[in-house]
């Protein structure tokens, strides 16, 4: 459940909950080597996407750069 729709609790509770829910998105118990593969996918991916090619062409445009 996101964090915005769950019951009003006590402070402790919520960031407890924000906590928990950042480091399972960290994480922090994998191996170097599974990191590198994640961001090496995560890059490979990005590159070839329609949508970071777009936002290329629009970031030269609006900055006036030209190859």
């Amino acid at each position: 459940m996101p964090f915005c729709q769950r019951d009003s609790g006590s402070s402790s509770s919520s960031s407890s909950y924000v906590v928990a829910g950042l480091l399972k998105r960290l994480e922090l118990e994998r191996t170097s080597a599974h990191c590198r593969a994640k961001v090496s996918k995560l890059v490979t991916c990005a590159a070839r996407s329609w949508s970071t090619a777009q936002y290329d062409a629009y970031q030269k445009l609006v900055n006036n750069i030209h190859p």
